[in-house]
């Protein structure tokens, strides 16, 4: 759940990377070597596994194409201090915006956002959206969907 991304949660909240470092959001193991891996810990159970990795290994290559700059490894413990003042947006309507923005991630991994509409078919803007799950009725119309459409699991 995007609830879970908030400061001093140990989730990926802040945009910043670290060696064998919990509060980071993406961690490199000490030990490394042509075997070494990366954890991203952004993502949760509820993400598609395929698009979480796709999305993570194209904006790497965004990064490299482009010559992004990589910040300095995280030191700070990111409970109380940290390195950074980048962040996931505040609720998940905004991240939506943020992600529609990055035109070139989007375009990479062929992501087309589509406005949250309400019940009555209004749009919802970002600053409307909570990201708090309570709210998903007031989101989508639950009734509208037929059970024989979709397989619950």
């Amino acid at each position: 759940s995007y609830e879970r991304l908030q400061p001093a949660s140990m989730a990926g909240y802040w945009a910043n990377w670290g060696y064998d470092h919990r509060g980071v959001t993406t961690r490199i193991p000490d030990d490394r070597g042509a075997l070494s891996r990366i954890e991203f810990r952004m993502p949760d159970c509820a993400a598609n596994p395929y698009t979480a990795v796709a999305t993570v290994l194209q904006a790497a290559k965004l990064g490299i194409e482009n010559n992004y700059e990589l910040p300095d490894a995280e030191t700070q413990d990111c409970l109380e201090s940290q390195s950074t003042d980048r962040h996931v947006p505040d609720n998940l309507g905004m991240a939506l915006e943020a992600l529609n923005a990055d035109k070139a991630l989007c375009e990479a991994v062929w992501i087309t956002i589509q406005p949250l509409r309400n019940k009555n078919g209004k749009d919802i803007s970002p600053t409307q959206q909570t990201g708090n799950l309570t709210n998903i009725s007031s989101i989508f119309k639950l009734s509208d969907v037929k059970s024989s459409e979709h397989k619950w699991c």
